[in-house]
């Protein structure tokens, strides 16, 4: 089922899914996989196709594959817990390895699959799996798009310090 998924300021701690019904849920915490169908930059919301598995406030997603297809000459990333979230200034989005803290990528969209993981209340969801910065012809302004893999099924999630601190202060 296609999902538009944003951040709800009015509702603090929480991610608001509306589907094309528009049925509207809340969730505060994410875990899962869904497919990127595009990215609405101008109002800061995420389109993913994904199945809901809720459980009163947490929310289990599941999307039936994981293969995406990488180009030859792409480049992966280093690093496997990576922040993502809407820029309003720019109407684009952010990409930070939250291992290494370094400074964000800023990239017109997400595509891909992502493996999302998200605990702190904080409106930015994260993607835990590997992730490639594809450039765009023409694009002066970011680094190109993000193409999201999920991990390996049965891999181990490395939880950065500062997000492991974050949960703790929601739950």
């Amino acid at each position: 089922m296609i999902w538009e998924v944003s951040y709800d300021h009015s509702r603090r701690g929480f991610f608001r899914f509306i589907n094309e019904k528009a049925q509207t849920l809340y969730f505060s915490s994410i875990e899962g996989t869904a497919k990127f169908v595009t990215c609405l930059n101008n109002i800061g919301r995420l389109v993913i196709d994904t199945e809901l598995d809720p459980h009163g406030e947490h929310v289990n997603l599941f999307y039936n594959s994981t293969v995406v297809q990488v180009p030859d000459y792409a480049p992966l990333l280093g690093g496997n817990y990576w922040r993502m979230c809407w820029r309003r200034v720019g109407l684009d989005w952010r990409f930070r390895n939250e291992h290494t803290l370094d400074e964000p990528i800023y990239v017109s969209r997400y595509v891909g699959i992502a493996d999302f993981h998200w605990y702190d209340g904080i409106p930015h969801l994260y993607h835990t799996g590997d992730a490639y910065i594809i450039p765009e012809l023409g694009d002066q302004i970011h680094s190109g798009y993000a193409l999201l893999v999920p991990r390996p099924s049965g891999t181990v999630l490395d939880i950065p310090p500062l997000v492991q601190d974050a949960m703790l202060l929601v739950k």
